[in-house]
């Protein structure tokens, strides 16, 4: 049987920016799963950079502003 209550960081989407850095969302588990405490960030990946979210809402916020930067012309 598999435990539950061990910390799982679980990616929820990927893209690249136009400088072709990679970027992930991803949502941080630390009393396991089934707990409801959870953790928000977006990161750009092999930096420091990093933006916790208090919500679900602001996560996919942040990912559709990052998202529309990456998209050429802006």
């Amino acid at each position: 049987m598999r435990n539950t209550k061990q910390p799982t960081i679980e990616t929820i989407t990927q893209w690249r920016d136009q400088s072709g850095a990679l970027w992930c969302a991803q949502v941080y588990y630390p009393n396991g799963k089934r707990d409801p405490y959870t953790i928000h960030i977006v990161s750009k990946v092999g930096t420091t950079i990093s933006i916790p979210c208090a919500s679900v809402s602001q996560l996919w916020h942040e990912v559709s502003i990052r998202q529309q930067q990456a998209l050429p012309g802006f």
